[in-house]
């Protein structure tokens, strides 16, 4: 296995990261369909041993379910993974709702801290934020906070539209960030990972010679 510095972080992460979103099983309705959890234990069993350090989720992923399986599956090797994982899928309330609101981080954040079984997240993003409060820097203020109390280490977005990757990069501080297009983080030496099938790949201060090996 290789690895990277994850931006401009000092976090050392294998270029083959572990997405735990599938593992969350399908009981809401929103991953790719049922799960065995014992096969599910198996492969970051079997990612650890390949040299995997790089794992990530969200609390939504079966509302909880995909933090507690790797809670469970990585508690004795905490101090060896680095755990990113990601907030604003409100599904504590019914309907479900996107929530970036400060005290909820706070919230949240303690939650998937015991389902994880650390008392610290090294990657805390947020969830598909809405361009406008991309725009309003006060959406960073409640992370920050977060960050200066020690429950994370760093944070970053989790986004889908390069007009997104923009706003983020122009009000976000500088923070890594999860699916964003690979052409506007080139240009501006920015950290791009992708969460998605097809895609699973992670690069640090891309640069004009930099490519992809297939």
């Amino acid at each position: 296995m290789k690895y990277r510095t994850l931006g401009k972080t000092a976090i050392k992460v294998s270029e083959v990261g572990f997405g735990a979103w599938a593992i969350g099983g399908n009981n809401y309705g929103n991953s790719y369909g049922p799960t065995d959890d014992k096969d599910s234990l198996a492969a970051i069993e079997k990612a650890l041993e390949l040299g995997c350090n790089f794992y990530d989720t969200a609390d939504v992923y079966g509302h909880g379910h995909s933090e507690e399986l790797l809670g469970q599956a990585l508690k004795e090797r905490r101090r060896d993974v680095i755990l990113a994982t990601k907030v604003g899928g409100d599904f504590y309330h019914d309907p479900p709702r996107m929530n970036f609101n400060p005290e909820y981080l706070e919230f949240a954040s303690e939650k998937s801290c015991e389902r994880l079984q650390t008392d610290y997240i090294d990657l805390y993003q947020l969830h598909n934020p809405p361009a406008q409060l991309l725009k309003n820097g006060k959406i960073f203020e409640g992370l920050e906070k977060l960050k200066d109390g020690g429950r994370i280490r760093h944070y970053g977005i989790s986004i889908h539209d390069p007009q997104e990757v923009l706003l983020s990069m122009k009000y976000g501080h500088n923070r890594p960030l999860s699916k964003s297009s690979l052409t506007c983080c080139g240009k501006r030496r920015r950290t791009s990972f992708s969460r998605q099938p097809g895609n699973g790949m992670l690069r640090s201060s891309l640069g004009s010679r930099s490519r992809m090996d297939s």
